[in-house]
């Protein structure tokens, strides 16, 4: 693998990371900020509260998941979206080690 491609793989781990819904909505807000700037005399108060929206709603997301309990739940309410996320192993899955490694890597 060329240095080029493990650098772009490092920056695309580092700001989209698991989870790619957050890093557009930052870049959302961001680019409305900048679009605003001029128009508004506060327009810096917009990504502060857009982020802080994101947090809040990962959080709930991430709430809603841990109160399931069955691991396709977990992995279907966890990912962005209903995009496949692939969170770690649950405790379900460490006490029922005849779970195939087919269903971890849905």
């Amino acid at each position: 693998m060329n240095v080029l491609k493990k650098i772009g793989l490092f920056w695309y781990d580092f700001i989209v990371g698991d989870d790619w819904t957050m890093a557009v909505g930052v870049v959302f807000a961001t680019a409305l900020t900048w679009l605003v700037i001029g128009k508004v005399a506060a327009a810096w108060v917009i990504t502060p509260v857009a982020v802080a929206g994101l947090l809040a709603l990962s959080l709930g997301r991430a709430q809603r998941a841990a109160r399931m309990t069955t691991p396709d739940e977990h992995r279907r309410l966890c990912a962005p979206l209903g995009g496949a996320a692939k969170p770690p192993v649950s405790s379900f899955e460490q006490e029922n080690p005849s779970t195939s490694q087919h269903d971890r890597n849905i």
